[in-house]
C-alpha cells in the first residue's frame, strides 16, 4: 500500500505496463533546487516576441 493505493492500482492510473516503473515514480524525491535548475535549463534569452515567423494569427506576424 501507498498511503490509501494499492501500487497495482496506482499503476493502472498511471498506464504503466511494468509496476517497476511505477515504484520507480513514486520513490522519486525532487530535491529543492531541481525547479530553479530546470528553469536555468529552458530558459529563453533575450525573447522578442515581434521578430516570430509570418505565421497569420501569430504575434509578430505582417499578414
Amino acid at each position: 500500500m501507498i498511503g490509501k493505493a494499492d501500487i497495482r492500482r496506482v499503476q493502472e492510473w498511471m498506464g504503466h505496463s511494468s509496476v517497476q516503473t511505477t515504484m520507480q515514480y513514486l520513490h522519486y524525491a525532487p530535491r529543492a533546487e531541481d525547479a530553479r535548475l530546470v528553469a536555468e535549463a529552458f530558459r529563453v534569452e533575450d525573447l522578442d516576441l515581434g521578430t516570430s515567423p509570418d505565421i497569420p494569427g501569430q504575434l509578430g506576424t505582417t499578414s
